[in-house]
């Protein structure tokens, strides 16, 4: 057993449906959230909630695209803050100016004076390559909610090429506030 196990886990690409994720088991937690393509095959996000731990499911159904932005977010209620966290999923071939729209509203929808958010999934936006015309924008529109990437290093490797792929954003002035 791990001494110290993570209080949220996030998932994507989980290739489940909704009946098979809901079934899922993790010892010592909970399905928070989830988002499941009803069209086409794989792609999906998940959240699992440490089971001493209280949260609420926010629905984001309405903002989620299959392959452009699938997501769903969990709201935890602690002593002294409220912590959002989305977990975010975008397909290699989706659109990233739907992508940009949909994240745009979500963030504007829980930025609040004492809300923190921590945006962590699998944006397909190499953070690795400093002269990416996606990420210069992804990261315009993450500054504009005080976010950054604390991922800066590979995250994924293929024929002998590394990419961060996979994100991690958090407010800026709450660096090494949380273990992500």
């Amino acid at each position: 057993m791990l001494p110290h196990l993570p209080h949220v886990v996030c998932l994507t690409e989980h290739h489940s449906k909704n009946q098979e994720i809901e079934t899922l088991s993790i010892d010592q937690y909970t399905l928070g959230a989830k988002f499941c393509r009803q069209y086409l095959k794989h792609g999906g996000t998940g959240i699992f909630v440490h089971e001493s731990l209280a949260f609420t499911n926010i629905d984001l159904q309405k903002f989620c695209i299959e392959q452009d932005i699938e997501t769903c977010v969990i709201k935890l209620n602690l002593q002294f803050t409220i912590i959002y966290i989305i977990c975010i999923y975008r397909a290699p071939t989706g659109n990233f100016v739907h992508f940009m729209k949909g994240l745009d509203s979500i963030l504007n929808q829980f930025s609040k004076a004492n809300n923190d958010i921590i945006v962590c999934g699998d944006i397909n936006v190499d953070y690795l390559d400093v002269n990416c015309y996606k990420r210069q924008q992804l990261d315009a529109l993450l500054a504009t909610f005080n976010l950054v990437s604390t991922v800066h290093f590979s995250t994924r490797s293929l024929n002998g090429s590394g990419s961060a792929i996979d994100s991690i954003f958090i407010d800026r002035t709450h660096i090494g506030k949380y273990t992500v």
